[in-house]
């Protein structure tokens, strides 16, 4: 969704990320990727995912898919 949202809105300069929180996600962990990216640094991600609480397993692992 955050893909097909930041195709769509980048001709108005909106970029779209998705932050997913894991189940060990503090609010703390949260408040600082989210103040990174309203940040002019995070103007640099676009139809990213963000997945939060996830240490240690590879990306495409299947840990996702419970």
């Amino acid at each position: 969704l955050a893909r097909t949202l930041s195709v769509e809105w980048a001709r108005l300069a909106i970029t779209t990320t998705m932050i997913a929180p894991g189940a060990g996600t503090t609010d703390d962990e949260l408040a600082t990727v989210l103040a990174f990216l309203v940040s002019p640094a995070g103007g640099y991600f676009s139809g990213c995912r963000f997945d939060l609480g996830v240490i240690g397993e590879p990306v495409g692992s299947g840990a996702e898919q419970g």
